[in-house]
């Protein structure tokens, strides 16, 4: 493994749509770099992959966004996604502990059971309904036991400028048949997010990391998306509104089996890390209104 410069925040997971957006997002805060790395340079099933990137890199902060996040796969695979979600957290944490780098670990809100009928705090107690939020759990208490300079920091409903995340979803289910026409849940609640921002305001926080001494507030349970919340019928309602898009048609989750239970209402209550930070944070339909996200794929 080769690398040109000590990053000051290393986030793992490089495939995924958080960590480009994450390496998109480097230099704001102002000269504050970032890297990502994934397989084959780390493995979070493979323990001497992650002692040796941390060895290497020798970042001054440490970004968890790699997960396994196929929710109907975990109920097929539940060892496979433990072995990620659970066990590859708790890898990185004591590889975190060792050197006394500060981690960041990108948790769900699907470690709720989504009956509270109101914004979740982090106070609520977590009650997943299905395995993959079992494991993400598991590996947010991991995290907390090994690390005591750690931060989970849940999120919802992750979306970017080319529509990849829950819009992606959206629109493969848009480009299935029948023609012209999408069902939609309208009992299925949460929080889009839109990554560029949420990048944006993790690498705030990070950057007042590294200097924090245990037991200092930064280290505790966050959640972080954006403001508000809504239905998946109201995502669709918003993302396909052009006159050429699919006529986007209510459902409910009952109409749609699968092999994971899926919360009803997930969102998340964020004033405490805005207050705490100084972060940020705009409502879900603020990419919408502005044009930040590409037109969807045909």
């Amino acid at each position: 493994m080769r690398h040109e410069e000590t990053p000051d925040v290393l986030v793992i997971g490089a495939r995924g749509q958080l960590a480009r957006a994450l390496q998109a997002a480097s230099g704001a805060p102002e000269s504050l770099s970032v890297r990502a790395i994934g397989r084959p340079d780390i493995n979070l099933v493979e323990p001497e992959t992650v002692a040796e990137a941390l060895r290497v890199f020798r970042p001054a902060v440490v970004i968890n966004a790699a997960a396994w996040t196929d929710v109907d796969g975990a109920e097929r695979e539940p060892e496979a996604a433990l072995a990620v979600n659970r066990d590859g957290a708790a890898t990185l944490a004591r590889a975190c502990a060792r050197l006394d780098v500060p981690l960041v670990h990108i948790s769900t809100d699907f470690v709720f059971d989504g009956t509270k009928g109101a914004p979740y705090m982090e106070t609520d107690t977590p009650a997943p309904v299905n395995l993959y939020g079992e494991s993400k759990l598991l590996g947010e208490r991991a995290v907390r036991a090994i690390m005591p300079r750690s931060m989970v920091v849940r999120v919802s409903w992750l979306h970017g400028p080319d529509g990849e995340g829950i819009l992606g979803r959206l629109r493969r289910l848009a480009s299935g048949p029948p023609p012209g026409r999408i069902r939609v849940a309208t009992d299925r609640i949460a929080s889009p997010t839109w990554t560029p921002r949420l990048a944006e305001n993790l690498l705030r926080i990070a950057e007042t990391l590294p200097g924090r001494p245990e037991g200092d507030a930064a280290w505790d349970i966050w959640h972080l998306a954006d403001a508000g919340g809504c239905s998946l019928y109201e995502l669709a309602r918003v993302a396909f509104s052009a006159p050429d898009m699919p006529d986007v048609e209510p459902a409910l989750m009952r109409d749609f089996p699968s092999a994971a239970t899926r919360p009803h209402d997930t969102r998340l209550e964020c004033g405490k890390i805005r207050r705490q930070f100084g972060l940020t944070i705009t409502e879900w339909t603020a990419p919408f209104e502005t044009g930040a996200l590409h037109p969807p794929a045909d």
